[in-house]
């Protein structure tokens, strides 16, 4: 399976109506990194996740590596996405001093469902937090196959590779 179709499969998922995405204190919709985490396992994927972090003295900051690799359940085929992010406050601010393991943590969560929306899943919430978000993506028809019918704008499908 290539990786087009791993996105597609994914990216067709409905995660608001499934119930996967909460919205934080300040009303901004975010998916819980352990809700990922399953719905990539009931999908048989097999996800593997390794983190690492940078101490970055020219900004000041800390950045979180994080790669997601997922096997594929009828081939064992792996395909992977490699995330940087910087490790952030609630406000989603980079933290320049004091940084904590709990904030390290808290990225690294982050990160592995930034690394899950590059593969599909979950993608529109990143779509829907863009200023013309409501424009990138349409309401989804779907197949027989519950697969979208309609398709991102020409350039827009970061998770395409």
């Amino acid at each position: 399976m290539p990786h087009s179709k791993i996105y597609e499969i994914l990216s067709a998922i409905d995660v608001y109506s499934d119930g996967m995405v909460e919205k934080n204190y300040k009303g901004i919709a975010y998916i819980p990194w352990a809700k990922s985490w399953d719905k990539l396992s009931a999908l048989g994927f097999c996800p593997v996740v390794e983190h690492s972090y940078v101490i970055d003295a020219e900004i000041a900051g800390v950045t979180v590596e994080s790669t997601l690799t997922l096997t594929l359940p009828d081939t064992k085929e792996r395909w992977t996405i490699h995330n940087s992010l910087p490790v952030l406050d609630g406000a989603n601010k980079p933290i320049t001093k004091g940084v904590t393991a709990h904030d390290i943590n808290n990225t690294k969560q982050r990160n592995l469902v930034k690394c899950a929306a590059l593969f599909g899943l979950g993608i529109a919430v990143y779509q829907k937090d863009t200023p013309d978000g409501d424009e990138l993506y349409k309401h989804k028809q779907m197949d027989s196959k519950g697969l979208s019918k309609d398709k991102l704008k020409p350039g827009l499908n970061p998770g395409g590779l």
